[in-house]
């Protein structure tokens, strides 16, 4: 089984997907370059480890947590709780040579020796290496699987204006949360993720993940926000924006995709939250850093 895709925004489910190419491009930074490069693993199986569970939905937008292992005894290394038995954790798969067109130099990978795939975009390449809004081919020679195709489009670099008041309050009700950024030109063929990470160094107790048209703006509800503060806050909270093109196709063992990516993670205010690297950067009413916050 394998296949040709292309056309529209195409992704993978999260509980299906057992493999996927990104395009990914960083800005410039300072006095840094735009960098472009691809990577990509095909596995032979769904990993539990990466399907997260849904607590709360609304408006295209989730409160997901973790996956809680529900195995007895904690599965020793190469295995994975699944069902309540330990099983092989899925394994990395070689899927031929992969091209990829579309772009100033065509990118051409070999599989590594752990079976991924890597790509740097080759320094002195225009950024980003495509036109916006032309396609970009992925072309898998097939390896441990029938040959299969995928076709995504170049996407519109990304702003995120500094100035939006961006907060959540922990002690009241939240209003709903507008976000905005830069409109692509073209509509329809990416959307926008938001992921919203207010515990990330005290251990991850739930994530908000909203998947939402790409306009220029989307606003999260309230209430879904209420259910995140509820799960733990911890220092340094930010929220990241991902443009995405992305198409997928089926083969053996499951769902497989490719996209093309740019985030931007920018600060959010938590009420109450004051961030942290260590104890001499907290007030005397709440004098120790725990979790990168001080309490």
């Amino acid at each position: 089984m394998g296949g040709t895709s292309g056309g529209g925004y195409k992704a993978c489910a999260e509980s299906e997907r057992i493999g996927r190419f990104t395009l990914e491009l960083k800005l410039p930074a300072g006095d840094s370059p735009g960098i472009s490069q691809i990577t990509g693993r095909v596995l032979d199986g769904i990993d539990p480890r990466s399907v997260w569970q849904e607590l709360a939905s609304a408006e295209g937008c989730q409160v997901i947590i973790g996956p809680t292992s529900t195995c007895a005894v904690a599965c020793p290394s190469g295995m994975v709780c699944r069902a309540g038995t330990c099983a092989p954790e899925p394994a990395s798969h070689g899927v031929g040579t992969v091209n990829v067109t579309g772009l100033a130099i065509p990118v051409t990978m070999m599989p590594l020796t752990n079976k991924s795939y890597y790509g740097p975009i080759p320094s002195g390449t225009s950024f980003p290496p495509f036109t916006p809004g032309l396609p970009i081919g992925l072309q898998a020679a097939g390896g441990d699987y029938a040959p299969f195709t995928l076709t995504a489009t170049g996407i519109d670099l990304l702003d995120v204006p500094a100035d939006q008041p961006l907060m959540l309050v922990t002690k009241t009700p939240n209003p709903p949360l507008t976000v905005r950024w830069s409109a692509p030109t073209r509509a329809g063929s990416t959307r926008m993720e938001l992921l919203m990470d207010i515990a990330h160094h005290g251990g991850v107790a739930a994530k908000l993940a909203c998947d939402l048209p790409d306009t220029g703006s989307g606003t999260i509800p309230g209430g879904l926000l209420d259910t995140l503060v509820g799960r733990g806050t911890a220092g340094f909270p930010e929220i990241t924006l991902t443009r995405q093109s992305v198409d997928s196709t089926t083969i053996t063992p499951g769902c497989v995709e490719f996209g093309v990516t740019l985030s931007v993670a920018v600060p959010l205010m938590v009420d109450g939250v004051i961030s942290c690297s260590d104890d001499t950067q907290c007030p005397a009413t709440a004098p120790t850093c725990s979790g990168q916050k001080c309490i």
